[in-house]
This record gives structure tokens, C-alpha cells and sequence, in this order.
């Protein structure tokens, strides 16, 4: 593509050069850390006049201990709206997962709009497959769900007095403040607070 293609294209697409400032008091050695960026200023929701996806609907976790993971979600302000045995089909052929039985909880998120479900899966048939690298974060795939929330250290501190564990300490970036929690599973489930 020539420079003149290369500047139009540039032109179509109004992109902006973003200069984020990462605060001193969270670093761990003093000054600061200067990143370099993209922003779309541009962001549509929609592609040639068709809506795509509307909203987040849910996220599935398959766990061992299905009462510990209502009770981490419990903390959060889910709940359990429906529970049922899935098995046979035609739930196998849709997961893929011949032989499939397994307890299906669905938790909702109280006072939310639009809804937001967690819905945690108990394998009783086959067993589940571990995931030696779910803690870690670099690894490809999944890697985190974030929940907004009003006060992050109320938070932290009641997940801690029920005995789920922090992965780190409070951080502030882009304007909200930060914390992963050790979810079920050890999947790792991000709270935030914005201001």
C-alpha cells in the first residue's frame, strides 16, 4: 500500500494516541511507568447497521465444590435462581460431552440490569478435566471476569473474613481501583471500582 493508502485508511479510522500515567503511590520501585497506546475514538456497537451481540448474558464455571462456589458468588450479591440435573441428550450432543450428567446451578446477580448469570457446572458424569494452568495468567484463553463494584475494601474484606483469599493488593489503573480474588477453582475473578 503506498504512504497516501496508508495516511486515508488512517483517516477512515479515527484513532487517537492515548498517554496513560500509571500512579507512583501503586508502583513498587518510585517513578513512574510510561505506556504507549491506541484508542478507538470511534466505537461503534454495530456493523453495517446490524446489531451484533446486545449484552453479556453468562459465564459457566465447572467446579468440584458446587456449595463453595454458590457461597463466593453469594458474597458477591448472586442468587441461586435455578438448580436442575442436565444429562443425556440433548445435552450431550450441545456440549459435546458424551454421557454428560451433570448439576446445573444458575446464579443471578440481585439488582442488576440487565441480568447477569454465573451458572457453575458439577460434573457427575464424566469427570472433569483440571486445568493445571488455571491460575496463571499468562496462559492463552480465559483469563479473568471483572465485576464493578461500589467499595472495593468492604469488598476484599468480606471475601477475606469468609476465607476466599486475595491474589494481590489493591492497584489503581485507569481511573478505578483493582484487586483479583481467587475464585473457584482458582478462576480468577476481578472486582473493580471506578471514581
Amino acid at each position: 500500500m503506498s504512504e497516501d493508502g496508508v495516511r486515508a485508511e488512517q483517516e477512515t479510522l479515527p484513532i487517537r494516541r492515548l498517554l496513560i500515567h500509571e500512579r507512583t503511590r501503586n508502583m513498587p520501585t518510585p517513578g513512574a511507568k510510561i505506556v504507549y497506546g491506541q484508542v478507538n475514538s470511534d466505537v461503534s456497537t454495530s456493523r453495517g447497521g446490524a446489531q451484533m451481540a446486545k449484552r453479556f448474558d453468562h459465564l459457566t464455571i465447572v467446579v468440584r465444590d458446587i456449595d463453595r462456589a454458590k457461597a463466593f458468588f453469594g458474597l458477591l450479591g448472586f442468587k441461586e435462581a435455578i438448580s436442575v440435573i442436565i444429562a443425556g441428550e440433548p445435552f450431550a450432543s450441545y456440549m459435546g460431552v458424551p454421557g454428560i450428567e451433570a448439576q446445573h446451578v444458575t446464579l443471578v446477580l440481585e439488582n442488576a440490569s440487565p441480568r447477569t448469570e454465573i451458572q457453575l457446572l458439577r460434573y457427575l458424569h464424566p469427570d472433569p478435566l483440571p486445568d493445571p494452568h488455571i491460575r496463571d495468567l499468562h496462559k492463552l484463553g480465559m483469563n479473568h471476569i471483572c465485576f464493578a463494584v461500589d467499595d472495593i475494601e468492604a469488598e476484599v474484606a468480606k471475601l477475606r473474613a469468609s476465607g476466599f483469599k486475595t491474589r494481590n493488593e489493591i492497584m489503581d489503573f485507569h481511573s478505578r481501583k483493582l484487586v483479583f480474588i481467587e475464585g473457584p477453582e482458582g478462576v480468577a475473578v476481578e472486582l473493580s471500582q471506578w471514581h
